[in-house]
């Protein structure tokens, strides 16, 4: 093997290249790979699921028209079954809290003391809600 070799693979690895990703490149077989690999000393490849291809691939699906629309669709079951109206406040229970100046964790806290949610939020009573 070359050091030109190694040196490419080394610096493929360091880049943030998979071990496929760089053997496709060479144009090796898996069994010519794994044989250059054997014969060198550890390589720092990326963790799996952390290479670049595999970030590129990522953010290609998120941007993925069909993703954009089925998480706009997940986002409106979400609103419409956990949203709620209290008093001047709509929306789920963060939203509510955020709106009320409070975080959701001290809502809760309260709601566990005894407190329903419009008093939790600070809602005057004799206001509706829904």
């Amino acid at each position: 093997m070359s050091c030109a070799t190694e040196k490419f693979i080394r610096e493929a690895a360091a880049k943030g290249w998979s071990r496929t990703m760089t053997r496709e490149h060479m144009g090796l077989s898996r069994p010519k790979f794994q044989l250059l690999l054997d014969a060198m000393a550890p390589v720092d490849w990326p963790r799996q699921g952390c290479s670049v291809g595999n970030q590129l691939a990522n953010q290609a699906n998120r941007d993925h028209p069909a993703i954009k629309a089925a998480r706009a669709r997940g986002l409106a079951t979400i609103r419409a079954r956990y949203a709620r109206q209290v008093g001047p406040y709509y929306g789920t229970m963060p939203q509510l809290a955020a709106q009320a100046g409070m975080s959701r964790a001290k809502v809760q806290r309260l709601m566990a003391r005894g407190k329903t949610l419009a008093q939790a939020l600070g809602v005057e009573p004799g206001v509706a809600t829904a």
